[in-house]
């Protein structure tokens, strides 16, 4: 009896506990309130004005509405007193192979004794099925406001160069133009970056130049609530985004990089409007931002990089941070805590050796077993339902609910077996042996992301040290050993599985489980505990809550408006044969898309049309297309040694034209010259887009064999459809929307030009 009066002292202190890191942890990520204005100026309501004529349309590149808010912006600038200038450059990227014709944004608030200038950052255009109300029309309507801010205020020390950059999303252009060519860019010290990555959430520090220590250091002091960790900067990393903050990153400016990631679901969709806008991020953000560069705007900012720094707050009330040379350090120390345990282990017999190995395989296999089979279910999941194809569910969080319980009552089953068969601490040390090898090599290759595993091992070893120190310890013994254990987890680690599962969404549900499992082998004594109280306890609460998660996802399944279902149609001309095709990613057709294949469909795949990509798609006849919206004319051709220069002029025959260019890559023999940019024509990819093509036109110059019949094709993309329905088109329900992609909605038009 008083052993299980002490066992249920060690669960009720453990779940009390539990309980309150949550809270604390909830509490810590919990926005503050909106408010009218901020303490240091930040007026919502303004950038809530702004939003109310920047965010209503989409706004894509070389589009009248993109136009629009183009002059709506210089404008404001203007009236604050400020004298903008419109940067109009040809720029690519050619990693995105992309280019356009962009026309930043940019003026200048000069300082009082500048040493460099910070760099404010946001671009305004939009994806052409989004108005963008968050992607990233929020963070312009809030550098505005700084402006205001800071130019009613005295003025910084430093100058402040305002940045709204085009084309953002089609590969940084606007930004790239600024780097590139701008004869501001040398004058920059600094750069400030705002972005979105979701619809909702927490301001967050998402990424940071190279040798960030001093600004890391800076931003824990000049934000008031500073949230970020390295290891959202080390998973961006590994996917290689290109966005503003990459451009400057890869200059080697110093920056940093803001943004809110919650709720994904309508990024970059037409539901991304003044509906869907979260006030407190906004709000948070922008004060984030113009509490930066006031902070910044007064301080030196010359020399200010500085070794690299490892960061996390603590439920957004503290950043801890320190240098990225301390992980060496940190697993010395971790060696030899792990060292001492053995030792003492050995010392006093309470190590098998069997055992411990048996511990090793079973953590080991639960692990890939688990890694393995949510792998299967999360990619069964995606396909299966309407939204996955293009977004997260609204419902996501069920799903990682649903996800996470079956994954704990697999490992909980399993353990409670073991236990019946093995030694406590031999389980419990196999576990650590793994959680060894893991953390060295995670700092090792993935420093940004060592504190997730190091500081919760360390408290681990803590607490199986106190456990060997006692044959039979005490309730308060056992209970102090099971917080060591659990609390770096908890504290650590659901910010982790959040956020891989926001970024990354049910595409990760393998790697999340995995990791999930690991930090399961972490909480093994507190698992211990409650399966000698009750065996049933936690296989039970886990089977609950799978149940309920299901519920809940059904429940919440479902087109309607706002959990709107997303459709694909374009339509597509080849003008060499005569042949026109409506054509959609869906392959089920619903009552908007049905009217576009009243014969029928036939399946395909998208590289059949548009060069090199591989897409499974569904097509069907429609009204043919004759002339190209573009005139493609030789200019002439340069014989040099083995090589002809094919030299042609591109001149668009209306507005809003974008050009998709496809060149067999074994008639390139060097790179091809693009509107005056020099494009390596790749064998992998020998495709280039395009956007904004200027009423004059573009040039391109291609060498090729002297001897080989050289051929382009040329598909022109013309935002919307051809209006062949007239008044019995049937417009799209309102939970129904355009799916988020760049062939939605627009007309493609195929043209192959032969040079012999």
């Amino acid at each position: 009896m008083n052993m299980k009066r002490e066992k249920i002292r060690i669960i009720i202190i453990s779940l009390v506990v539990f309980i309150i890191i949550t809270g604390v942890t909830m509490y810590g990520y919990r926005q503050p309130q909106a408010i009218s204005q901020t303490e240091d100026g930040f007026v919502t309501k303004q950038v809530l004005d702004h939003l109310a004529e920047i965010a209503v349309e989409p706004t894509p590149v070389g589009s009248e509405q993109h136009k629009q808010v183009r002059d709506y912006l210089v404008n404001v600038l203007s009236e604050l007193g400020l004298n903008p200038e419109i940067q109009s450059a040809y720029a690519i990227n050619p990693y995105w192979r992309t280019g356009a014709v962009i026309n930043n944004v940019v003026t200048r608030i000069p300082g009082s004794e500048s040493s460099k200038a910070i760099l404010l950052v946001a671009n305004y255009d939009s994806m052409p099925t989004s108005p963008g109300a968050n992607a990233n029309k929020a963070a312009v309507a809030s550098v505005l406001e700084i402006v205001r801010v800071v130019l009613a205020e005295a003025p910084l020390k430093n100058d402040l160069i305002i940045l709204f950059a085009d084309a953002g999303e089609i590969g940084a252009l606007g930004a790239l133009a600024f780097a590139e060519q701008h004869p501001w860019m040398e004058e920059v010290g600094l750069v400030l970056n705002a972005e979105a990555r979701g619809t909702s959430g927490a301001s967050v520090l998402f990424g940071t130049s190279r040798r960030n220590g001093w600004l890391i250091s800076q931003y824990a002091q000049a934000v008031s609530q500073p949230l970020g960790n390295s290891f959202i900067h080390e998973l961006y990393r590994l996917m290689n985004h290109d966005h503003s903050f990459t451009v400057f990153n890869q200059a080697q400016i110093p920056g940093l990089n803001l943004a809110y990631l919650d709720k994904p679901t309508y990024y970059h969709t037409a539901f991304d409007n003044l509906e869907n806008i979260d006030l407190t991020s906004i709000q948070q953000q922008g004060n984030n931002l113009l509490q930066l560069v006031k902070h910044f705007g007064n301080l030196e900012l010359q020399e200010i990089s500085q070794i690299d720094q490892i960061y996390f707050d603590l439920f957004g009330l503290r950043l801890v941070h320190y240098p990225i040379t301390w992980i060496a350090n940190l697993i010395t120390i971790t060696i030899i805590m792990f060292g001492i345990v053995v030792w003492q282990g050995m010392k006093n017999y309470r190590f098998n050796l069997k055992g411990i190995l048996y511990g090793i395989l079973i953590f080991a296999l639960i692990g890939l077993f688990s890694g393995v089979l949510m792998s299967y279910v999360g990619n069964w999941l995606v396909p299966n339902h309407p939204l996955y194809k293009y977004v997260q569910p609204n419902n996501g969080i069920w799903y990682l609910v649903g996800l996470s319980s079956l994954t704990a009552t697999l490992f909980i089953l399993l353990y409670s077996w073991a236990f019946n068969k093995l030694e406590e601490l031999d389980l419990i040390f196999g576990t650590q042996i793994v959680w060894l090898v893991i953390t060295i090599f995670i700092s090792l290759f993935l420093p940004g992301t060592s504190y997730l595993f190091i500081w919760p091992y360390l408290f681990s070893l803590l607490g199986t040290l106190l456990y060997l120190q006692w044959d039979e310890p005490s309730w308060i013994i056992r209970a102090i050993a099971i917080l060591l254990s659990f609390v770096p987890v908890i504290t650590l680690w659901p910010v982790l599985l959040k956020q891989v599962f926001v970024i990354l969404g049910l595409s990760s549900s393998g790697i999340l489980m995995l990791l999930f499992v690991y930090a399961l082998g972490l909480l093994l004594p507190l698992i211990k505990e409650i399966k000698d109280l009750n065996v049933r306890i936690l296989p039970a609460i886990s089977l609950v809550l799978l149940l309920f998660s299901i519920v809940m996802v059904y429940n919440q399944s479902g087109v309607t408006a706002t959990q709107p279902g997303m459709n694909s149609i374009f339509y597509y001309a080849d003008l060499d044969q005569e042949q026109a095709y409506w054509v959609s990613i869906d392959l089920d057709l619903d009552e908007f898309t049905e009217q576009f294949f009243p014969a029928g469909f036939t399946a395909d795949n998208l590289q059949h049309l548009i060069p090199y990509e591989y897409v499974p798609i569904i097509k069907g006849s429609a009204p043919k297309w004759n002339e190209s919206p573009v005139a493609v004319n030789l200019i002439g051709e340069v014989i040099r040694e083995e090589v002809r220069e094919i030299h042609l002029h591109v001149k668009p025959l209306q507005e809003h034209v974008s050009l998709i260019v496809h060149i067999k890559p074994e008639l390139v023999t060097e790179q091809v010259e693009i509107a005056g940019n020099m494009v390596a024509w790749e064998e992998h990819w020998p495709v280039f887009r395009y956007y904004n093509i200027p009423a004059e036109g573009i040039n391109l110059v291609v060498p090729t064999a002297i001897d080989s019949n050289f051929s382009i094709t040329i598909l022109s993309q013309l935002y919307g459809l051809p209006d062949f329905f007239g008044d019995n088109f049937i417009q799209r329900p309102e939970y129904l929307i355009p799916a988020p992609t760049p062939i939605t909605d627009t007309t493609i038009l195929s043209k192959t030009y032969v040079f012999n």
